[in-house]
């Protein structure tokens, strides 16, 4: 027996099936939660350090490559980025989606603070944060005017 036959032979009960699955269906849709700014967390952890006085390619030997070096041992990672500023380093770790954030950001913690000892004595104490998409700003707004910044 095909379906083509049986909507022919029996109309009512193919209408009932049909009927039954839309409303099936419609109750699902209305019990499906939908969040505008659902609570994600990327596995991403920065280290920024700050080195006073010193330029790109100095920071880039001397606290970026120090700290790559010793991030780059730790399981679960994807990618390893670096930015090398004027007085700034940011080195930018991305854990595969699996990784938990708060077992990645300790395990940075944990290297990080062994690679202190390798880092120049003027440069600051390392900060470590792990990104999060609800710490970013829902708009940014930019206003311009013919007047001095006190008044506007």
């Amino acid at each position: 027996m095909s379906l083509a036959s049986q909507a022919i032979k029996r109309p009512v009960f193919l209408t009932c099936i049909i009927l039954m699955m839309l409303a099936v269906g419609y109750l699902s849709m209305l019990k499906l939660p939908v969040d505008l700014y659902p609570d994600i967390n990327f596995p991403i952890v920065t280290v920024t350090t700050i080195y006073p006085g010193a330029g790109p390619n100095e920071i880039e030997t001397n606290v970026s490559k120090v700290i790559e070096d010793e991030v780059t041992s730790i399981s679960g990672i994807k990618t390893v980025r670096s930015m090398s500023r004027e007085g700034a380093s940011q080195v930018v770790v991305e854990f595969s989606l699996e990784t938990d954030v708060k077992y990645a950001e300790q395990q940075v913690r944990d290297r990080v603070s062994s690679a202190k000892r390798k880092l120049p004595a003027d440069a600051k104490e390392p900060t470590i944060r792990r990104i999060s998409p609800s710490d970013q700003p829902i708009a940014v707004v930019s206003v311009a005017a013919d007047l001095p910044m006190a008044k506007l």
